[in-house]
């Protein structure tokens, strides 16, 4: 299982891409979250990520916060069959597999007098359309001499980008031409990103089972 990738590699669960909008390469907010916590992204439960010989992490929401996933998903059909390798360039934090006595629980005070945690929307569980990832600046999947951007509308108006997670009918993905002043979205959203390099990518990890191989900061 995850422990077990190649050395080069690290374990990731095809539910993450197809059900939690997960994409590669890693956002820097991501990497930011692995680096604080550090603990491998292999150890986060499925419905999180899974690691099967030394536990299971997941983030909980906080008692009395705001419910903001509406029906978050209860269990995963065929999950042992859904494992893969990449390689660990392709993620580049350092991560650390931890023990179940090495990581804390921790409980914040709820935000409740601050706008934005009352501005906060409840969202259903549900697969984005990839324009909406590219949107949010979650997914590079966007040509970088595209000379348009995308946004979410509702008839001639563009709304809030978070409405298209309720699939409303009279809202769709579209997109906007970009001013003559402003950089292509590819190269605006490229920033958001930590981006592997190629030579990385290509250069094939000695053979070997189980041994961790950190891919440095940048």
């Amino acid at each position: 299982m995850a422990a077990q990738a190649l050395t080069g590699y690290i374990t990731l669960f095809w539910d993450y891409f197809a059900n939690g909008n997960f994409r590669l390469p890693k956002t820097k907010f991501v990497l930011e979250i692995l680096g604080y916590y550090k603990f491998h992204i292999s150890q986060l439960h499925p419905m999180g990520m899974l690691h099967c010989s030394q536990g299971f992490y997941s983030f909980s929401q906080r008692p009395t916060a705001k419910k903001i996933l509406l029906v978050p998903p209860k269990s995963f059909h065929e999950w042992k069959t859904k494992f893969f390798y990449i390689k660990t360039w392709a993620i580049l934090v350092k991560m650390s597999f931890q023990g179940a006595e090495d990581i804390l629980a921790e409980t914040h005070k709820t935000p409740e007098t601050e706008i934005w945690y009352q501005d906060i929307k409840d969202v259903p569980s549900i697969e984005l359309p990839e324009k909406a990832l590219v949107a949010a600046k979650m997914s590079l999947h966007w040509k970088a001499d595209h000379d348009d951007r995308p946004v979410y509308v509702e008839g001639d108006k563009i709304v809030a980008l978070y409405v298209v997670a309720y699939k409303r009918e009279k809202g769709k993905m579209s997109t906007v031409q970009r001013g003559a002043d402003e950089e292509t979205w590819y190269h605006r959203i490229m920033k958001n990103f930590v981006l592997p390099k190629d030579a990385d990518l290509n250069a094939q990890p000695s053979a070997g089972v189980g041994k961790l191989f950190f891919a440095p900061f940048m």
